[in-house]
């Protein structure tokens, strides 16, 4: 989310300058990191595999949340989404149950 304030399970908080704080007190409520930049993070400090990263991050968390009969690999029957990754690690275009839900503007040019 960008910098503001938002609602936190009932608690106010502020998110500015990389940091999510309770806006009662100023004490840290949570983490602002992106899925994207958690994955380039773990796969740093252990040195992961692109093959890893996506048990990591598809895979593990869809059979967490209950949902890998229709998310977290590729597979006839499953819900088309995916998350294309460019070369240094971007993401260059999501695509939510079979439609394109993000493309960066420079992507195939």
């Amino acid at each position: 989310m960008p910098d503001g304030i938002y609602d936190l399970g009932g608690q106010e908080v502020t998110v500015q300058e990389g940091k999510c704080i309770l806006t009662s007190n100023g004490s840290l409520a949570g983490s602002i990191v992106t899925m994207n930049d958690a994955r380039r993070n773990v796969a740093k400090w252990l040195g992961l595999s692109i093959m890893e990263q996506l048990q990591i991050t598809s895979v593990n968390q869809a059979k967490r949340l209950g949902l890998f009969e229709r998310k977290g690999s590729i597979q006839a029957g499953k819900d088309a989404d995916i998350v294309i990754l460019g070369l240094n690690g971007e993401i260059e275009m999501t695509i939510c149950r079979g439609a394109i839900a993000f493309q960066h503007k420079n992507v195939f040019k």
